[in-house]
């Protein structure tokens, strides 16, 4: 029985016998993409994130500054309260892990999370107004997220909301 030439595209049913046609399909519905179609869909991210408003681009990386902070915060906090030396070097760290999540999660601008896509469209049209348009959106993050951080440690450098334990450990 000859076999039909293998595409370009992955398949990974195409190496499973036994399958019918209808399976066959749904597991290569169900694979990976392709770079093609990653590179894409990146790229349309980074177009989406050039025509944002500046208010929301502004909003957006003010309320990362803000959550960033939790970082400090938990990191803070776990290295106050646990007394094992062992065990708060090993469980301290990953209180940055919260700031960065609820920026993750949440979608929210934060410049080092925000490079990679809007150079795809950069790299695709080479011209000065998509160069603008990314300088004014790494401008605008990178501003907001450094005034969002400044308003988080001004708000608590004011406040007397942790035990000077703490204030201990966030120096």
């Amino acid at each position: 029985m000859d076999r039909a030439p293998e595409s370009t595209t992955f398949n990974p049913a195409s190496k499973v016998e036994g399958l019918s046609e209808q399976q066959a399909e749904e597991i290569k519905r169900q694979s990976r993409p392709n770079a093609a179609l990653i590179h894409e869909t990146i790229r349309a991210e980074g177009e989406s994130e050039l025509d944002r408003r500046w208010w929301a681009i502004l909003m957006s990386a003010l309320a990362a500054g803000l959550s960033i902070g939790l970082s400090l915060i938990v990191q803070g906090v776990f290295h106050a309260f646990i007394a094992d030396d062992s065990v708060r070097r090993l469980v301290a760290p990953l209180g940055y892990t919260v700031g960065f999540l609820v920026v993750v999660l949440g979608r929210q601008q934060l410049f080092t999370e925000n490079t990679l896509a809007p150079i795809l469209p950069l790299l695709h049209h080479r011209d000065a107004g998509t160069f603008l348009r990314v300088l004014k959106l790494w401008g605008l993050v990178l501003v907001a997220n450094v005034v969002g951080t400044w308003a988080l440690a001004s708000a608590l450098a004011r406040s007397d909301v942790f035990e000077p334990r703490v204030w201990d450990a966030f120096v």
